[in-house]
């Protein structure tokens, strides 16, 4: 458990409200709050089961709205497999219900056979290893009489006519059943079928036979595609010696015939079955184990079968696709009481598929006592969530699973859940030519795992899945006349395909799916008037549209969907004194921005809360840059000199560059948002 350090206490300040700023006077520590904030840890999640392979749902939305077939739903979950045919073999199926009892069956057609004796009911008791006593009777309650002694098992019970039930379930089966053992000793009950029977008691458990009536018939081929995942599935599967398969969740869901004499099959997919008989999905000539699960939210979770988007996931059907979930923060701490009270919930390691960084890898469960580290699968299966793929929604990180710190030699530190993934150093020991212009800014990659870094001629270097789209030395070697002016800093547009460069005089530079709002040379040739003062900063809005940059004194220049809330300049004009220390650096949240200048102190306009300053907080440092939390509550700032990061309102304290050891200069900060 890492204790914070004094400095790193949040500050509550007083305040009072001028020209739309937050002005901090008369700073007083307050200590952080024990606890979580409030009663339940509030999840969103996507999708319902483990995600591999097909998703059902995903199967239903290809077939309704883009007009799928069958097999083209199953070429694009199953990469890799193709389409064989096996016949109709049969497949044993363990009756999980009965496990560790007595064989008891009778038949729809009145009598049931069993070691030569015919009677209406049939009892078969295991006495010894592999060897069962059989009894007949009048029915399911009995008047036993044993007719066959010391029969060595498996004993076989037939429907003399109509189907065999089995008596503790009333569920009547196709084919036959098996009083028989395993290895280690108990009773087993197991149907044994031909494939495409079994096929008609599993489909329209695994998936609605409705399903099948949807989109003027289309659905059907939803139903014909899980006719033969449970087909293939089934073949592949061997669980058991006594057994391919069982009926259970925990190999797929089988209901036989009928229940108490309610008919389970359906002629819909019943229909599905037989279009499909006898195909699979197999690879190398070996039938595939074809998972799959309701729905994937999206994005497949890969395995055996390379991980796919899922946009039939989003079908309108599909009441999984995104949920939400409480859990309450009580139940954690009795599950775990070694971590004390609970503090935090954070999410470190994801799949990097999908929304929010993808499936949860890892979680930490951080409390008062210490730490408590879960995969997300255990951490889904202690609080019955319906998938691991999930983010929480309030806490008190602010939506920071952790961030980069960039040095000026082109050094990235890694902190919480932001895994190092290279460096410009690292480039250069592998041989790599790279210029000497100097580091001045990193950015994270929305929506995914990655960071670009950016030198101040316009140089890019990408790391993780952040992609190159383009440079300031790869225009002017296509023959684009660019200025000569200094480029200070890097946008990525909102799906991370993408970003936007500026200079030092305002120049903005668009690559990828970035697009051009405008710029400071392009206001100075329509006549707007415009000083001189040095542009430092920039930061894109949250929906790519638009885009602010700050200049050395204060003023904010707004572009595209960004707003203007107020600057520097227009709070002196109000009377408002303001010190002369240069502004260094603008982050923004939804209704307003924060700006901050090389002391530190923070200015708050619109509706960005004031949540300290390094001044108010008693932290004597020069500022690098301010990065704000995904919930808007609070913001890191980066020292200039030493790389550390100090966190207000929501934001984390997951360290900085002084905690490591290492001295370094720090020229920005990048974080990983959930």
């Amino acid at each position: 458990m890492r204790l914070r350090s004094p400095r790193r206490v949040r500050a509550a300040l007083l305040t009072v409200l001028v020209g739309g700023a937050f002005l901090p006077f008369a700073p007083q520590a307050q200590p952080p709050a024990l606890g979580y904030p409030g009663l339940n840890v509030a999840l969103e999640g996507a999708g319902w089961g483990h995600g591999r392979g097909m998703g059902q749902y995903g199967s239903l939305g290809y077939a309704l709205d883009s007009g799928w077939t069958y097999s083209m739903i199953l070429d694009h979950f199953y990469g890799g497999t193709a389409s064989a045919n096996i016949g109709n073999p049969e497949i044993t199926v363990r009756l999980v219900a009965v496990d560790g009892q007595e064989t008891v069956a009778t038949s729809t057609g009145g009598l049931v056979s069993a070691a030569g004796q015919t009677a209406a009911a049939i009892r078969v008791v295991q006495i010894g290893t592999n060897v069962y006593d059989v009894y007949t009777g009048p029915g399911c309650g009995g008047g036993w009489t044993l007719s066959a002694g010391s029969q060595t098992g498996p004993v076989n019970i037939t429907a003399a006519a109509g189907l065999v039930q089995v008596c503790a379930t009333g569920r009547a089966y196709r084919g036959y059943l098996q009083a028989t053992r395993d290895s280690e000793g108990p009773q087993r009950t197991v149907n044994v079928v031909a494939m495409e029977d079994y096929l008609r008691g599993v489909v329209p458990r695994e998936s609605p036979a409705s399903w099948g009536d949807l989109g003027g018939g289309a659905g059907m081929h939803a139903l014909r595609a899980q006719a033969v995942a449970a087909r293939s599935y089934a073949a592949a599967e061997g669980r058991y010696s006594y057994a391919k398969t069982c009926d259970t969740t925990a190999c797929q869901v089988y209901g036989g015939y009928s229940l108490n004499g309610s008919v389970l099959e359906d002629a819909r997919t019943d229909s599905a079955v037989t279009q499909t008989a006898g195909e699979v999905r197999q690879t190398n000539g070996a039938t595939a184990r074809t998972e799959f699960s309701s729905s994937t939210g999206g994005y497949t979770a890969g395995g055996t079968f390379p991980a796919v988007v899922d946009d039939g996931d989003d079908v309108s059907q599909n009441p999984n696709h995104r949920w939400t979930a409480n859990v309450p923060v009580v139940d954690i701490q009795l599950a775990y009481p070694e971590i004390g009270l609970l503090r935090t919930v954070e999410v470190t390691q994801r799949n990097g598929l999908g929304d929010w960084g993808g499936r949860v890898k890892q979680v930490v469960l951080r409390g008062t006592l210490g730490d408590k580290t879960l995969t997300g699968d255990e951490f889904r299966s202690r609080f019955g969530l319906k998938s691991d793929w999930f983010r929480v929604v309030n806490s008190p990180s602010g939506g920071v699973q952790g961030y980069w710190v960039l040095d000026n030699q082109g050094g990235v530190f890694s902190f919480g859940a932001a895994e190092f993934l290279g460096s410009v150093p690292q480039l250069r020991n592998q041989g790599v030519r790279i210029g000497n212009s100097q580091i001045v800014d990193v950015e994270p990659m929305s929506g995914g795992n990655g960071y670009w870094v950016l030198d101040r001629a316009g140089g890019i270097f990408s790391f993780g899945q952040a992609r190159f789209h383009g440079s300031i030395p790869q225009l002017r070697e296509q023959g684009v006349r660019v200025g000569a002016a200094d480029v200070i800093d890097i946008a990525s547009t909102p799906s991370g395909n993408g970003y936007w460069l500026l200079d030092g005089v305002g120049g903005m530079f668009a690559f990828g799916d970035a697009n051009f709002y405008g710029s400071i040379p392009q206001l100075r040739e329509q006549g707007v008037k415009i000083g001189r003062a040095n542009i430092v900063d920039m930061t894109a809005t949250s929906d790519g549209a638009g885009y602010l940059m700050i200049d050395d004194v204060g003023g904010v220049f707004a572009f595209g969907s960004a707003q203007f809330y107020g600057s520097i300049p227009s709070l002196r004009n109000s009377g408002v004194q303001i010190g002369q220390a240069q502004i260094v650096g603008v982050a923004t949240t939804n209704g307003g921005y924060w700006m901050i200048d090389s002391k530190g102190g923070v200015f708050a306009f619109g509706s960005a809360p004031f949540q300290g300053s390094l001044p108010g907080a008693g932290i004597s440092a020069r500022a690098a840059g301010i990065a704000p939390t995904k919930t808007g509550g609070g913001y890191l700032i980066v020292t200039a000199d030493n790389g550390d990061v100090h966190p207000f309102g929501d934001a984390p304290d997951f360290g900085g560059v002084p905690d490591t050891g290492v001295t370094t200069t720090g020229r920005g900060i990048a974080p990983r948002y959930e």
